[in-house]
């Protein structure tokens, strides 16, 4: 009933003529705010979601084991980090590393800083233990050492296999993408893997409304929302204003809610391209804008192969990718190179990745063509 809610209003929002003219006398938000309102901050504060109480559960059996192998499973802005964060904070001994890109030896390299060695050579020249009690190491994005390529899982195994040999008294929290868990959980049997997997699913209208109503009292944000009222009679009184503003309040939340499929970091992005400043300085918010899917359906197979694959990757070489697609490598530089010139894709130190107004109408895309599995 609610995406039904949230289909009617944006049908209504979608009959407002002026709300493009609108929108396009606007400025952006500032640089400043518009970055805390970035998917990826993580400075803001907690909030209470329906992932606390199994997020507890599990940090529970965590510090009653003291030890084994443990895994977060969420996708991209689904708040992995947050809650890995969260669980950390509740044991002691806890080292938390976020692992590179570029491989292993880089996360090596990061251990051993962690952990005051940094003389070390390899994975096995490393000791975690600490005296007296159990070390907690936790590695987010460990998915960054898998690639969907013929034994592209050496160095996750790696990791693995140092983890179970230093899990007698200790224990590992290893996050994944939930997209790279797939591919993981077709190779090898996770259930020998992992003592405990935490999976994580997408947030309540409710939730996703409280996040944006509070990052944007943290950026010093007070949006309003009288460009979007579509229900308002005519000479109304201050009741009647107010009423109708709480409305197209709630309506537009459960619209983001909606789009974003509950994903919290979708939402954000979603929320902060909608605000637009007028020339006396108020922040609106305005109809956003849903990129068209039906986009990609002209693009050749080779093209939608490499899009799915950056994907994947999270952020990706020119190389990795046309050895994960077995496209020629002019044929992937050219889909790469497109796919920058439509904005789907963005450089991130050097690297390509699927930007984020396009991470939901993509996955979409590739799950009606059947490339992608469904959350």
């Amino acid at each position: 009933m609610k995406r039904v809610l949230a289909y009617l209003f944006r049908q209504q929002l979608d009959r407002m003529a002026d709300a493009e003219q609108q929108h396009a006398s606007m400025q952006p938000l500032a640089a400043d705010q518009y970055d805390l309102l970035s998917p990826g901050n993580h400075d803001g504060q907690l909030l209470e979601s329906t992932i606390d109480e199994p997020a507890e559960e599990f940090a529970r059996r965590i510090r009653r084991q003291g030890r084994g192998v443990f895994a977060v499973i969420g996708e991209r802005g689904s708040g992995r980090t947050t809650v890995l964060r969260q669980v950390a904070a509740g044991l002691d001994g806890a080292v938390f590393l976020d692992c590179p890109f570029g491989g292993l030896g880089p996360l090596v390299t990061e251990m051993a800083a962690a952990l005051g060695q940094a003389g070390a050579s390899g994975l096995d020249s490393l000791d975690i233990t600490l005296p007296g009690k159990p070390r907690v190491m936790v590695v987010d994005n460990a998915h960054r050492l898998i690639q969907p390529v013929m034994g592209g899982m050496a160095e996750f195994d790696q990791l693995l296999e140092f983890a179970r040999r230093n899990s007698a008294g200790n224990a590992w929290i290893i996050s994944l993408d939930r997209m790279v868990w797939r591919f993981v959980s077709q190779a090898r049997s996770t259930a020998f893997l992992f003592d405990d997997v935490l999976l994580l699913e997408g947030w309540t209208e409710l939730e996703i409304a409280t996040l944006l109503r509070k990052r944007s009292q943290e950026a010093g944000l007070d949006a309003r929302f009288d460009l979007l009222v579509t229900d308002l009679p005519p000479d109304p009184d201050d009741p009647e204003r107010r009423d109708a503003l709480d409305h197209a309040a709630r309506s537009y939340f459960r619209l983001v809610w909606d789009y974003a499929d509950g994903n919290p970091g979708v939402a954000l992005h979603t929320w902060r391209a909608s605000l637009g400043v007028a020339a006396d300085g108020q922040v609106h918010v305005t109809q956003f804008r849903v990129p068209d899917p039906a986009t990609f359906g002209s693009l050749p197979d080779s093209a939608v192969f490499v899009l799915r694959s950056v994907l994947q990757l999270e952020r990706a070489r020119e190389e990795i990718v046309a050895r994960a697609t077995m496209i020629n490598r002019h044929e992937v530089e050219t889909a790469l190179r497109f796919g920058l010139q439509q904005g789907y894709l963005e450089l991130v130190d050097g690297l390509y990745t699927v930007a984020w107004a396009w991470y939901r109408p993509l996955t979409r895309f590739l799950q009606r063509r059947h490339l992608l599995a469904r959350q």
